[in-house]
């Protein structure tokens, strides 16, 4: 399912609510935009807690909270979707 996820579809939690936007998927973490984060970072999500991709739309079997106490921090350190040079 996660291969199905395009890029720039909205997150919404179980109940219907905005979570936040993908900005892309790397392995088996759903890798959100920073433009809906309060603090400018990216986050993250893992695969488990997708119940649904339909068309524009990605519903997590989470409310925006749980799933806000569930994201990883992107922001800090070196992303994992990032290469690194190496001189």
């Amino acid at each position: 399912m996660m291969r199905s996820i395009p890029e720039h579809v909205e997150v919404v939690d179980c109940e219907g609510n905005h979570v936040g936007t993908i900005d892309k998927v790397v392995g088996d973490r759903m890798i959100l935009t920073k433009n809906d984060s309060e603090d400018g970072h990216h986050h993250s999500l893992t695969c488990r807690h997708l119940d649904t991709v339909d068309g524009d739309k990605v519903k997590l079997n989470l409310t925006a909270e749980q799933a806000k106490d569930e994201w990883r921090d992107e922001g800090r350190g070196r992303r994992p979707w990032r290469k690194v040079r190496q001189w």
